[in-house]
């Protein structure tokens, strides 16, 4: 049962108070989101690098690999530690919004965004990918929530080695932006035919609920019987706009939490300041890796660059 109005607003108010004075950080790095559950740790790439949409995997020889997009250029970075990225040289494919999964052959499978829908291709060592022929998943007809595209993919294999995959699908033309999105999602028996899901998996009356009144770029991940999505969000009042998660039992209707798991940068508040992609100092393109210790989370801040924001188990 959902608390009274009046109940959660006092709640939220100390819980602001909390992190507001009680903020971490790990290394000496000094921490400018305001830490619900995450404090930040690193400043991977600055805003001078045109690095978008980063997610990264854990390599066989226990380093990092990390996949982003510059343009339609899908690029790599390796790393040691997970907080400090050396570019690689090359080009990984012709792309946008890259997800990397496992397959359970050992090998490794890239999802993509193409102008034609979403694209797929294999590797043996996570660094050079062969194209697979057609589409994963193409935009739906006129009207639909994904009638004029389908990005910020993110996919798991789970248990039985069957396939999820959220990604958010675009709905007007022209320049894009958070009104424009909607967190869908599609299943695969084998990785390569996939089936759009009904429905949207933030629904419009959980995220007013929350104060939420745009919900996009979501990660998706599955421990101990329970789908999680971490995802970006722009909220009232706006410094709780940012990185919120939210949880199902059945991967289609989720609930979110009461507050975001990382929220906007102190310094900017409840100020409309914006940048080139949105509003100032808002977390936002999540993915999440557990690591020993704990988990952490990668973002990106409008004309700030790229992140990563640690959580202690």
């Amino acid at each position: 049962m959902y608390m009274r109005i009046k109940t959660l607003a006092l709640l939220n108010s100390i819980l602001a108070i909390c992190v507001l004075t009680c903020g971490c950080s790990q290394s000496g790095y000094s921490s400018s989101s305001i830490s619900y559950d995450f404090s930040e740790e690193s400043h991977i790439f600055g805003s001078d690098l045109p690095y978008h949409n980063p997610m990264v995997i854990r390599l066989p020889n226990n380093q990092y690999r990390m996949f982003f997009h510059n343009g339609n250029r899908i690029m790599s970075a390796i790393s040691d530690t997970g907080t400090t990225f050396a570019v690689e040289s090359g080009d990984r494919l012709t792309g946008e919004m890259p997800a990397v999964v496992d397959l359970p052959d050992g090998t490794w499978r890239m999802y993509f965004s193409t102008d034609e829908g979403v694209k797929s291709a294999t590797s043996t060592d996570a660094f050079t990918f062969t194209l697979e022929s057609g589409l994963r998943l193409a935009p739906g007809s006129a009207g639909s929530a994904d009638s004029n595209g389908l990005v910020h993919l993110s996919v798991i294999r789970l248990l039985d080695n069957t396939y999820k995959m959220v990604y958010d699908g675009v709905n007007g033309s022209g320049s894009q932006g958070p009104s424009q999105w909607t967190i869908l999602s599609a299943t695969s028996t084998d990785g390569l035919t996939w089936t759009k899901d009904a429905g949207q998996r933030i629904s419009s009356s959980e995220a007013a609920y929350r104060g939420i009144f745009s919900a996009w770029s979501a990660d998706i991940h599955y421990e101990n019987g329970q789908y999680q999505l971490y995802f970006s969000a722009e909220a009232n009042p706006l410094s709780k706009s940012g990185i919120w998660q939210a949880t199902s039992s059945d991967g289609l209707n989720f609930t979110i939490d009461y507050n975001p798991t990382l929220g906007r940068d102190a310094q900017y508040g409840n100020q409309g300041s914006t940048g080139q992609n949105g509003y100032l100092g808002v977390p936002q393109d999540p993915f999440l890796i557990t690591v020993t210790g704990g988990q952490r989370l990668y973002f990106w801040k409008t004309d700030a660059g790229t992140y990563c924001a640690w959580k202690a188990d």
